[in-house]
């Protein structure tokens, strides 16, 4: 065996010293590799000075990185260089070849010359395999190694809070905050173990005691707004942020020579990140108006780097429902990286749309990101095929993988979908809960363990935790372990449901001001209008109660489009009482109402619909919370066709509190809480009751029940009903090739299934909450 110097200097490359690029890039100092090697053409290269750059260009996220990484991952390493081996065993980790990266990294620990980076390198390897214990073992053996550095405690402390060890997570963490007071994933991996060992309080106290001693700390004033915004402290984290707010017309740019990190004492640097921070919060609470003004001050404040605005404003204006500006924008960032052709300098915002593993300033992120808003926007096959198109440059990429196919999931090719989330589950553990949302189930013990350990990791973001939790509940229950799936049940809602404030009583009072407005006579009053050219079919009730079964069948029969779930009848309602200039609140303001108006809003609702299909005379909205509206429909639809489907509220509440509906905009939040699901289930048979003695049009109802025991008798009704002849492609309506965005993405793709019908009793000793909330006179005709 070589000495390590002689090894470290046995090869000799263009370039500088092999030994001293080895070390800038084991002690985390990327920029000076690639600084370094700038110049240096990567032909003229050797494989262990590609190894060494490549690895420097994923840490500073340099664009050009994934392809030369993929280069190194396909080397074969000399069994006698143990930094070769560590390094290539590096970079097939990134790339996904976990076994391959396991077996190099395993040979290059057993040298004698390994270092804590190489232990440290391994025990990563376990952790993607789910191995928490070796995992443990080897980042043990990194701090042993090398107890002075900070991110190895960090890391171990990360292993712990995994295996439920939280007393020992906190003191790894606390010894890491000794060594690097300002180490980001230190300071929030100990905010979360203090939070989920229930000493939030304490630690609001201790960092509002900092920042008054020191309130120009730019680190303590975020740590504070991110765990206030984690305790669902909104208003509180909202406000720790803006008050250090400065005007954007005050802040002076720093020199454009200024190095990176004098950069950062300035305040430039710390508006930035206040702002970023704050987005980032507003884009997880759904309020992407309030994200976008932010990442236009952003933009204002660093022309020179726009690239991650353009992507902040433009996942902000997709989930605004802006998908055209959205797409010009990302499009004005490609344009700019190609212009400068180098990474920007500072990147401080994360894509909020997404979970991506690329930052905002990548050539690969643009396009994951145009990807997701092709997607949103209806453009399905352009989406695949810019997933595609990036896959053949970037095999293996887990974040491409898992948007493929969550792709190919929506559009019914089930199948491909699901081994794509299987391949991304080899890198990316959470992909193994999409693949349960393609209806397939891990078996594996090790598989579900990781699950587990994702779940009940207080470490993780609350989405990601509860989107395994939900997954898990799946799992269990088709395994027959009813008990294991309510626990995790239980847990992804409560999970959920501490970051909502939603309030039934609200809706309540929405049901009796509806009650009181539309009445017989105020029906009776109504002038004739003239009829639309085209006949929405409304699909209504609860979610979870057979709404998208009913436009899948539909849907499949040749003169009837299914639009899904359409938003503009809420966006009617809500810009009623502005189009009437009235300072009366929904539904009163309909008093001003005239015939000439209710046209208009036909119009405006048509107008609309043209986005979604503009061949079929029949179309099919099947938002289910339309039957909020039905009183507005009456009277601009004259001749509309009400569809309601009916569900025992027993397995509808059960079936809306299994669903991950990620509460995106805020209507589902009674989906979260047992209590909360009763109360809307007495408000929502308390409206239809209401509707069926007034409504001057008529309305087809049904049982979700009878529906699936008896689907030709029930389809051919609904047809009828619809006022066309039947047509038997209704009864193969699994096969209708269409995007299904719902809840009920993977069961519409089957035949009619009997299985989820009484499934509440299954779990009747654990819906307390709910059975005590319910009334009861609600269940007589379901007790009949």
């Amino acid at each position: 065996m070589q000495p390590i110097q002689e090894l470290l200097h046995s090869e000799k490359s263009a370039g500088p010293d092999l030994t001293q690029l080895r070390q800038w890039q084991r002690s985390m100092q990327p920029e000076l590799v690639v600084a370094a090697l700038k110049d240096c053409p990567i032909e003229s290269m050797t494989p262990k000075v590609k190894a060494v750059l490549a690895l420097a260009q994923v840490t500073a996220g340099a664009m050009e990185s994934l392809e030369l990484l993929q280069e190194v991952a396909s080397q074969n390493p000399d069994a006698e260089d143990p930094f070769w081996l560590s390094d290539v065993g590096l970079a097939c980790l990134l790339t996904g070849n976990v076994d391959k990266a396991c077996d190099l990294l395993q040979q290059a620990t057993r040298s004698s010359l390994a270092t804590a980076v190489d232990f440290g390198r391994l025990a990563a390897v376990y952790l993607a395999q789910g191995d928490l214990e070796q995992a443990r073992i080897h980042y043990q053996e990194a701090v042993d190694r090398e107890p002075g550095h900070a991110v190895w405690h960090s890391n171990l402390a990360g292993i712990l809070v995994r295996q439920q060890r939280l007393e020992e997570a906190l003191a790894q963490y606390e010894a890491a905050l000794r060594l690097d007071p300002d180490l980001v994933q230190a300071q929030q991996g100990r905010t979360s173990v203090l939070v989920a060992m229930e000493r939030t309080e304490e630690l609001v106290e201790e960092l509002t005691s900092r920042l008054k001693q020191d309130p120009d700390s730019l680190e303590t004033r975020l740590q504070l707004a991110r765990l206030m915004d984690l305790d669902n402290q909104l208003t509180e984290a909202v406000r720790t942020l803006r008050e250090a707010f400065v005007p954007v017309d005050e802040i002076t740019p720093p020199p454009a020579d200024l190095p990176l990190e004098q950069k950062k004492e300035t305040e430039w640097w710390k508006q930035i990140a206040l702002r970023a921070e704050l987005a980032r919060i507003f884009m997880e609470r759904s309020r992407p108006a309030m994200a976008l003004h932010l990442y236009r001050q952003i933009e204002k404040l660093q022309p020179e780097n726009p690239v991650p605005c353009f992507v902040g404003q433009a996942s902000a204006q997709c989930e605004l429902g802006e998908y055209q500006e959205a797409l010009e924008l990302l499009s004005k960032a490609e344009a700019f990286l190609k212009e400068k052709r180098e990474l920007p300098e500072a990147v401080l915002l994360s894509a909020p749309s997404q979970s991506l593993p690329e930052t905002p300033g990548t050539f690969l992120n643009i396009e994951l990101v145009r990807s997701h808003i092709l997607c949103e926007s209806g453009e399905y096959e352009k989406a695949e095929e810019i997933l595609r198109e990036q896959l053949k440059t970037y095999p293996g990429h887990a974040g491409l993988l898992s948007s493929l196919g969550q792709t190919l999931l929506w559009t019914g090719k089930l199948d491909e979908a699901a081994e794509l989330f299987q391949e991304a589950a080899k890198v990316n553990p959470m992909a193994l809960a999409q693949l349960v949302s393609a209806r397939r189930m891990p078996e594996d013990e090790q598989s579900i363990e990781v699950m587990r350990q994702v779940a009940d990791n207080p470490l993780y973001n609350y989405a990601v935790r509860s989107n395994m939790a939900f997954a898990l509940a799946e799992v269990f229950e088709k395994r027959g372990e009813y008990a294991d799936a309510w626990h995790y049940l239980d847990l992804a809602n409560s999970l959920v449901n501490k970051r909502l404030n939603y309030d039934p009583k609200a809706f309540s009072r929405r049901v009796d001001d509806n009650c009181l407005f539309f009445t017989k006579a105020f029906f009776a009053k109504q002038e004739r209008i003239r009829l639309s050219d085209r006949t929405p079919i409304f699909v209504v009730g609860m979610p979870r109660s057979g709404t998208t079964l009913t436009e899948q069948i539909l849907c499949s029969h040749p003169q009837i489009y299914g639009a899904g779930e359409l938003d503009i009848m809420s966006r009617l309602v809500y810009l009623m009482p502005r189009v009437l200039q009235s300072k009366e609140h929904y539904p009163f303001c309909m008093e001003a109402l005239t015939p000439h108006l209710r046209e208009e809003a036909a119009r405006f609702y048509l107008y609309r619909l043209k986005f979604y299909d503009t061949e079929h005379e029949y179309v099919v909205d099947k938002m289910p919370h339309n039957f909020m509206h039905l009183g507005l429909i009456a009277i601009i639809f004259p001749k509309a066709k009400i569809i309601h489907v009916r569900r025992d509220p027993r397995d509808t509440a059960l079936s809306n509190y299994q669903q991950n509906f990620k509460a995106r905009h805020g209507g589902l939040g009674y989906a979260f809480d047992l209590e909360k699901l009763a109360m809307q289930l007495n408000d929502y048979h308390r409206m239809m009751k209401h509707w069926r003695a007034v409504l001057p049009i008529p309305m087809f109802e049904f049982r979700y029940e009878d529906l699936v025991e008896d689907l030709a008798t029930w389809s051919r009704k609904l047809i009828e009903f619809v006022g066309l002849e039947w047509d038997e492609s209704m009864m193969e309506f699994y096969k209708t090739q269409r995007a299904v965005r719902t809840a009920s993405v993977s069961q519409v793709r089957q035949p009619i299934y009997k299985t989820s019908k009484q499934k509440w009793r299954k779990y009747e000793a654990y819906m307390k909450p709910f059975f005590d909330n319910l009334n009861p006179k609600i269940l007589e005709e379901w007790e009949a």
